[in-house]
């Protein structure tokens, strides 16, 4: 028993500093990371300062470190093993507070980590005004048909599907880009933009349900998003088409020749596994989708079609197997080798700098934390 009680103060510590790591690891991916829609007109003017954050878990493990030495030197001074009735009971010890300890931890944590924060220079607001800039006209074509639903690509095909879109458009800079959905039929849901965060914000509201009228045509696809780019434009076109590739439509030939005259590219995106995997079924008793003849249905990416598209028009193919930044990894690498030509962006300028309620917060803990005493004595 006193050997636990000895020990209870550092466990309860490291517990505690994991949970608060875990929280500031998922506070720093939410911003930085994320495709939060707010979030995407927040900008850092001074990102070469994010490694600093690596400091937040050094000090917690410092924190750690001193306590345990504390503590140490607390029972070798006494003699003793039984930590729990040595601050209760010796006057020396008596007013050192183990929670006024961590909170003042906890205060000089926030502190660093909003200096942090202020030092990256955060920037929103300003002006929109058109600016010229080298980029290429891309158009997303996004399958919503219920095959979408299939989970061989965790969660679902169409979840991993968005994810990838949203990488992409991290990482796209002057190109602009529109989006059509489709499945039976297409539709144009973004014209050609360089509004990345209209275009995580439509991609946000899709499901399944957006285009009524089920089925898979991907001759429609193109078609809908050939008619998106700017004719007048001298700029390199490309689609980029996200899906498993079950067209039931008999015109595809003759859309992707017409494309090649065009010298519009198109690069297909296959989700799904070889092996398939049954379509969710959420308006019926059944859990998944069945046949007329009562067997569930496997649906199963169309990779040899998808790889024939591709091929033809002088475009990139890929099997997306996942929802991980790495899958699109190899078609950025791709659309930056598309020769670049000017085109018309509007962008924001003169933005506001933001680092004052960062800095002004730091201060605040900074003083906190030194009004927090642990105990009148030597140790602080």
């Amino acid at each position: 028993m006193k050997k636990r009680e000895e020990i209870w103060p550092i466990r309860s510590l490291i517990w505690a500093l994991l949970l608060l790591e875990a929280f500031v690891f998922l506070i720093y991916c939410t911003i930085f990371h994320s495709s939060i829609v707010f979030l995407a007109f927040l900008k850092w003017e001074f990102k070469q300062y994010k490694p600093l954050f690596v400091l937040s878990p050094l000090i917690s493990f410092v924190f750690i470190w001193l306590w345990h030495w504390k503590t140490k030197a607390i029972l070798n001074w006494k003699e003793t093993s039984d930590l729990k009735r040595t601050l209760k009971n010796d006057l020396s010890f008596k007013d050192l507070s183990f929670k006024n300890s961590v909170a003042r931890f906890i205060s000089v944590k926030l502190a660093l980590l909003l200096l942090i924060t202020a030092l990256l220079g955060p920037k929103s607001g300003g002006e929109m005004t058109e600016t010229l800039s080298e980029g290429l006209e891309v158009m997303i074509a996004l399958d919503l048909s219920k095959s979408m639903l299939a989970e061989d690509v965790q969660p679902n095909r169409l979840y991993a599907a968005k994810t990838a879109i949203k990488n992409i458009l991290k990482k796209m800079d002057g190109d602009k880009v529109g989006l059509v959905v489709f499945s039976a039929n297409a539709y144009t849901q973004m014209p050609l933009s360089n509004d990345y965060a209209s275009a995580i914000n439509y991609l946000e509201s899709l499901n399944t349900s957006t285009v009524p009228i089920q089925g898979t045509s991907i001759s429609e696809a193109i078609k809908v998003s050939m008619e998106g780019f700017d004719q007048n434009s001298s700029a390199s076109k490309s689609i980029l088409l996200f899906t498993d590739g079950e067209d039931h439509e008999e015109e595809l030939e003759e859309t992707l020749n017409i494309a090649k005259e065009g010298q519009i590219k198109i690069s297909c995106l296959a989700l799904g596994s070889d092996y398939g995997a049954p379509i969710p079924n959420s308006n019926s008793e059944d859990k998944y989708k069945k046949d007329k003849q009562g067997n569930t249905v496997i649906s199963k990416a169309n990779i040899p079609l998808l790889q024939s598209i591709a091929e033809s028009n002088d475009g990139f193919f890929s099997q997306i197997k996942s929802s991980s930044p790495k899958e699109v990894k190899d078609l950025n690498g791709y659309l930056r080798t598309q020769e670049k030509t000017e085109t018309g962006a509007f962008m924001f300028n003169n933005l506001t700098p933001r680092f004052q309620v960062p800095l002004l917060l730091s201060v605040l803990f900074f003083i906190i934390s030194m009004l927090i005493k642990e105990k009148e004595g030597p140790w602080f």
